[in-house]
């Protein structure tokens, strides 16, 4: 009985962890970026004073801060006699990344952009004036405003869907 308990505990959480919605928030006017994993994890992209990068992890209502850009000081020796082997998933083909692609939703898309000179943002008006019926909010400004506003969801399970069935 406490096998089947298990089991079904078990599977629900799997089931949970493929339907959970993953959100890309990119806002460049409230410099605020971040990864979401459902209510589960966020992964912040977080200002620091002395290093280039430092992403912030709060899981488990605990802070982790990881710093890619900064080498690791301690190296693993290794035997020049032994030989890596290769390992490796594979080529992916383009099809199927154009379909992993495909499976993400863009629920918020604006974007403000001024290239700094008038003929060159006239000439951009039409386009933008064009986007806007398609995609988004696409505004072209002669103030020197430039900024981006993005919110992308997806779920685990329509990228494996579309990884599987290529």
């Amino acid at each position: 009985m406490l096998l089947i308990i298990s089991l079904i505990l078990v599977t629900g959480f799997v089931l949970y962890l493929l339907f959970i919605p993953l959100i890309l928030e990119v806002d460049t006017t409230r410099q605020d970026y971040y990864l979401q994993i459902g209510p589960l994890a966020i992964l912040t992209l977080a200002p620091h004073p002395d290093k280039i990068l430092q992403l912030r992890l709060r899981a488990f209502s605990r802070n982790f801060y990881f710093y890619p850009l900064i080498p690791k000081s301690t190296e693993k020796k290794t035997d020049p006699l032994r030989k890596k082997k290769k390992r490796g998933i594979g080529r992916i083909k383009i099809r199927t990344i154009m379909k992993m692609v495909r499976s993400f939703k863009v629920k918020k898309l604006k974007v403000v952009m001024d290239t700094g000179n008038w003929i060159v943002n006239s000439k951009w008006y039409p386009v933008f004036y064009f986007m806007n019926e398609y995609a988004g909010k696409w505004t072209i400004n002669y103030e020197g405003r430039n900024s981006l506003q993005l919110r992308v969801i997806n779920r685990p399970v329509n990228l494996l869907k579309s990884f599987i069935n290529h």
